[in-house]
């Protein structure tokens, strides 16, 4: 009997120690960490190690930091390798190519092992004590979301103030919630943030979410407006909340993803488009699962403002193109929302667009 238990147990340390090929640092013998430390990267060799840094300086030390390595096709491999060699809390894993975001949002969800997760973007920092308030403030509470500020910073390094989408509205103590319904309201109202960092989140509520999006993720490579359409879910699972008022978190605006803002290229663009188009109707099949569709379709209408902006940084004929397929995509009952937001937000472009459709009726009825 003795000898069978050290085989199992010698079994149980070899899985943990090869997960899709990569080394960890977690043994699965060992007592789960309060809280895992997501950084879900792809190409961020020359931010993703301030990140993991950000990590490993928290005062609160039970922690682990999951990396997953979405397809990178710099060096950011190896510095994932090196960190996880210096400390067993790195754990590393690889999605073999590249899935997108939301793909690799519901793995961290499964690879971690953490009471609560938060979610770091490879090009951000966390402050050093944001954890151990964040998770003490959870359990006081018996809270599943912890909600925090951010702090803007520039590429020198300066603050630059909390932009108005990072500043939180709320309540101090844990609120009862109906079904996640409240959370889905101030959402909605841009009272609490689109995106997945600056939150801690229960592990055992967002693995609710995994049935409903994981079949979606597999299939669909969605990265720009992922986290807006994934918040549906994940905040739906949410029973309560806490909010710290004050900032946990450094972004950085103009790094990664972002630096790319208002850039010409056509193939980057129309991947944003893409991204957002899938976003929004994974958005109104939350609304549809629910019976909450007005709520998703304020959800949804989130991404206008970016999709559009994509599509005006295109030339006429291919921003034409990609807004016909936004509205092909888009279910018949919402078209109307899409048409009136482009009118409001980019009506230079709406108005070129309905001048190009009118030709191309007058043309076809010549023809």
């Amino acid at each position: 009997m003795a000898i069978l238990k050290k085989i199992l147990r010698l079994k149980v340390l070899v899985a943990s120690l090869f997960v899709f090929g990569q080394t960890t640092g977690y043994c699965e013998s060992s007592p789960p960490p309060k809280v895992s430390i997501c950084i879900a990267v792809y190409n961020g060799e020359p931010y993703v190690g301030g990140a993991i840094d950000s990590a490993l300086a928290q005062t609160c030390g039970d922690i682990e930091i999951v990396c997953l390595d979405d397809g990178s096709t710099d060096g950011t491999a190896a510095i994932l390798s090196a960190y996880a060699a210096k400390d067993p809390r790195v754990r590393i894993f690889s999605n073999g190519s590249n899935r997108g975001l939301l793909h690799s949002l519901l793995r961290c969800i499964e690879l971690s092992s953490g009471d609560y997760i938060m979610w770091l973007d490879a090009d951000d920092e966390l402050y050093p004590d944001i954890v151990e308030r964040s998770y003490g403030k959870a359990v006081d509470t018996k809270a599943d979301l912890v909600l925090f500020a951010s702090d803007w910073i520039a590429n020198d390094g300066t603050k630059v103030g909390v932009p108005q989408w990072a500043k939180l509205r709320g309540t101090e103590t844990a609120t009862a919630l109906d079904g996640g319904i409240k959370l889905l309201e101030l959402y909605a109202e841009d009272k609490v943030t689109v995106f997945v960092w600056g939150k801690l989140w229960s592990r055992e509520r967002l693995r609710n979410i995994l049935p409903a999006l994981v079949p979606f993720g597999e299939v669909n490579n969605v990265s720009r407006s992922s986290d807006v359409a994934f918040n549906c879910y994940a905040l739906w699972e949410m029973r309560n909340y806490v909010v710290i008022g004050d900032a946990g978190h450094r972004y950085y605006a103009k790094r990664g993803v972002d630096a790319t803002c208002g850039t010409k290229n056509f193939a980057y663009n129309r991947k944003c488009v893409s991204d957002a188009i899938a976003a929004q109707n994974l958005s109104y099949a939350f609304g549809d699962a629910t019976g909450q569709m007005k709520l998703a379709q304020k959800i949804a209408n989130k991404m206008n403002w970016d999709m559009f902006c994509k599509i005006d940084n295109m030339s006429r004929s291919e921003g034409f193109a990609a807004f016909d397929e936004v509205l092909q995509s888009t279910p018949a009952q919402h078209r109307k929302e899409i048409l009136n937001d482009m009118k409001k937000i980019r009506r230079h472009f709406y108005s070129a667009y309905e001048k190009n459709k009118s030709a191309q009726q007058r043309k076809n009825l010549k023809a």
